[in-house]
Order: C-alpha cells, then sequence, then structure tokens
C-alpha cells in the first residue's frame, strides 16, 4: 500500500486496495509455486507492471505514463522523477471526528490505520516504509490511550500533532539523504553515516560500526530506489542484528530491542547517544606526529581515513557530522600535499592549531547566533540574517532570501533551546537540509 500510495499520489484508497491484493495474490501463488508466471521478477517490477497496467493512467499523470515503455531500471528513473513532494493535490490526514474515532477503531482497525498509512505514505513520497509503519504504530497507541480519556479530540490533537512533526522531519531526512547520495555517490553518504554511527555508538569496534555502515548504504538505497519492502526486510535484519548485540553498540537501546517489530527501528534511531569511553587516547600521535602517517594513507587510503573519520567522531558527539567531514576534508587536502614533499612532518606539523581554529570558528558562529536570538528574538534575528545574506548573495532575490531566512529562524529557534553541546549537530544538521 505504501508503495503504490507513494507512486500513484492521486489514486484513491479504494483503488490502490485492488493493486495491493492483486500484489498479495501473486506472491500467495508464488509460495505454492516458484516457477508460476511471473514469480521469477524483482518486486519492483512487479510492482511497476502493475502501475502500468491502471486503466486511464496517463488520463491522471500524464507524461508519467510515458515510463511504461522504458526498460528497466530506467523506468524506474522514470516514475520516480514524477513523485511530488509537496502535493496540493493532497489534503493531509484528518482523523475522524472524536466522537466516533474509537469505535471506528475498535470495530474497523485495519481500514482505520490502513487509510493513515495511505495519507502518510502520499504526502511523503519520499519517507521510507518502515518509518511510516513505525508513525501508524504510534497513532496506534494514541488511539489506545486516548480513548480512555474523557476529552478524546484534545488528547488526539496532541499526539497527532507531534507525529505530524515527527513525519515531516523524518521525510525531509530521507529526501536528503536521498539526494546526497543520487548527486555525490556512495562515498559521500557512507562518509555522513559514519560518523553519525560512530557518535551514536563510540563503544562499539571499528568492524562492527563497518558492517552497520555497510548494510544502511543498501538499505538507503534500496528505499532511494523504491524498492520499500525489501528496504524494510533488510532493515528489519539489520535492527535484529544490532538487538542481538547491545554490549557491543549501546546501552541506551534496551528499551527499543524490547518493542515489536515495527517500532524497534524508529526507537533504535531516536535514542541517545551512548557514553563515550573513558580514558581514550589523543589523535594527534596516530593521525599527526607519527612517522607512518604517510605510508598508511598512501596503503589503504580510504580505510585510512574512514578509521580517521571513527576515531574523531566517537571522540566529538558535541561536534556536527558536517564540521567532521569538513575537517576530514582539509586533513585528506594537507596529506596529499604533504606526503609529496621531502618533509612531511613539517609539512603538516601545524595541522592541530589549524584544526582547533576552524572548530572555534564554527563555534562562535554557533554560539553568536544563538545568542542574537535569545537576547533579541525572531524579529531581530531575522533581520540580521537577512542583512549578513543580502551582502554575501546580492544575486538572489528578496522572495528566497527572507524564505531562506525564516527557515533558519525556525532552525534556531529549534536548536539554541538545546544545550551547549547539542546545539551544532542541531543547526548544521537542519541548515544542512535547507
Amino acid at each position: 500500500l505504501i508503495t503504490f500510495a507513494q507512486y500513484l499520489q492521486r489514486c484513491s484508497y479504494e483503488g490502490l486496495s485492488k493493486l495491493v491484493k492483486d500484489v498479495v495474490d501473486l506472491a500467495q501463488k508464488c509460495v505454492a509455486d516458484e516457477d508460476a508466471p511471473d514469480c521469477g521478477k524483482s518486486l519492483p517490477a512487479i510492482f511497476l507492471d502493475e502501475i502500468c497496467q491502471v486503466e486511464k493512467l496517463r488520463d491522471s499523470y500524464g507524461a508519467m505514463a510515458d515510463c511504461c515503455a522504458k526498460a528497466d531500471p530506467e523506468r524506474n528513473e522514470c516514475f520516480l522523477s514524477f513523485k511530488v513532494q509537496h502535493p496540493d493535490f493532497v489534503q493531509p490526514y484528518e482523523r475522524p471526528a472524536a466522537d466516533v474515532i474509537c469505535k471506528e477503531y475498535q470495530d474497523n482497525r485495519v481500514s482505520l490505520l490502513g487509510h493513515f498509512v495511505y495519507t502518510v505514505g502520499r504526502r511523503n513520497p519520499f519517507l521510507y516504509a518502515p518509518a511510516i509503519l513505525g508513525l501508524a504504530a504510534e497513532y496506534e497507541h494514541a488511539l489506545q490511550s486516548c480513548c480512555q480519556e474523557s476529552d478524546v479530540g484534545t488528547c488526539l490533537d496532541a499526539k497527532v500533532i507531534a507525529i505530524k512533526e515527527k513525519a515531516k522531519k523524518a521525510s525531509i531526512k530521507h529526501e536528503y539523504a536521498c539526494g546526497v547520495m543520487k548527486k555525490f555517490g556512495g562515498r559521500t553518504f557512507q562518509a555522513t553515516k559514519l560518523a553519525y554511527l560512530s557518535q551514536k555508538y563510540p563503544k562499539a569496534p571499528f568492524p562492527e560500526v563497518v558492517k552497520v555502515l555497510h548494510d544502511i548504504n543498501d538499505i538507503y538505497r534500496e528505499c532511494c530506489d523504491g524498492d520499500m519492502l525489501e528496504c524494510m526486510d533488510d532493515r528489519a535484519r539489520l535492527i535484529e542484528y544490532v538487538c542481538s548485540k547491545q554490549d557491543v553498540f549501546s546501552s541506551k537501546i534496551k528499551h527499543c530491542c524490547e518493542k515489536p517489530v515495527v517500532e524497534r527501528s524508529q526507537c533504535i534511531v531516536e535514542a541517545d547517544y551512548d557514553d563515550k569511553p573513558e580514558g581514550l587516547p589523543s589523535l594527534v600521535e596516530k593521525y599527526i606526529q607519527s612517522d607512518e602517517v604517510c605510508k598508511n594513507f598512501e596503503a589503504g587510503h580510504d580505510e585510512f581515513l574512514s578509521e580517521f573519520v571513527y576515531e574523531y567522531s566517537r571522540r566529538h558527539p558535541e561536534f556536527s557530522g558536517q564540521l567532521i567531514l569538513r575537517i576530514t576534508k582539509g586533513y585528506e587536502a594537507l596529506l596529499e600535499k604533504c606526503c609529496k614533499t621531502d618533509n612531511p612532518k613539517e609539512c603538516y606539523s601545524k595541522a592541530e592549531e589549524d584544526l582547533n581554529k576552524h572548530i572555534k570558528e564554527t563555534q562562535d558562529v554557533v554560539n553568536t547566533n544563538c545568542e542574537l536570538l535569545n537576547t533579541h528574538g525572531e524579529g531581530d534575528f531575522l533581520k540580521a540574517l537577512l542583512i549578513r545574506y543580502t551582502k554575501k548573495m546580492p544575486q538572489v532575490s528578496t522572495d528566497t532570501l527572507v524564505d531562506m531566512g525564516k527557515r533558519m529562524t525556525a532552525v534556531g529557534t529549534k536548536c539554541c533551546q538545546k544545550p551547549e553541546e547539542k546545539r551544532m549537530p542541531c543547526s548544521e544538521g537542519y541548515v544542512s537540509t535547507l
């Protein structure tokens, strides 16, 4: 249902239900006889074949119907290009009235939750299936809880607002991740995720973090390609693996691993970073002072830098992933230059000093912005941003600058309320998705 809703965003729930039934019937046929017609096809091909058989597809979707003439994987790429991220033709999810919703849930649970999944899917075509199922589980918990209250409507309204905000945030993150993978390739995507995983699981050994990283890379590739069933299946397997090794990964996920399968994934994503190991040695000796730096860098360029990202990230949960990647890129460029000289150590001897200078500059920007926002309020903060960016980007239209300023002000309002050690990851993380 999620897959069809994300491709066929204009289609009714009833119309999609027929397509879902066709695929489920095929699955049951293939379980009984693996050699039956169509059973050898990939799941994405089965879904797209079903879409291409929809009557009057061109009447509703115009040029998207031309995708059916292409061969896979071009056909899939074509369909993905027609997904509409903010569809104005799809109304937000409207829950049934407070006086009927509890009875509706009790009498027609599958249909009620199905309509919720359908609406979230078609409004968020890049949000991957495990996240949508997690939101549906959260919505069901809200119903179970609020239907015990005297004021069902007020209780549900508060919880639904939080669920919608979570859906919006997750959708932006997933679209951004798919954009990074498509535009910059797997290396940049994996570097970003490696920094995040190393911060979240600082006690996990490097090989374990790399194993999870490779699995996540495959899962995102499946989800970004629209292969939601494989994505969901592989993600469930990864979560099962992480939960089977809680002592290796984190002390903060025990409560998540006790939840039902569809709820574990989002819970683990939202779990706090594990505590940083005590007594980690300085990285200066290994990555700056050692006589083996250039030898190790040239012998295994990617692995050497991956270990640097891992070691640096697990020591600095207070830094943003963006800062860590800037540091890594600068370090890589420095080694590429210095390792060609007669005296590499002298060439990169000031690396730590330059690094600390860049870190301080980044921290100062965040602290200055938060001080301005907290002292003078959103209005003056927005004015200051507009003045600053008008000077930096005079070619950009006023409307674009105002829109960007409002978004950055919203980021500031959200992030400047956090403890100082969480402000930079919050602010740079959000700004990177704008």
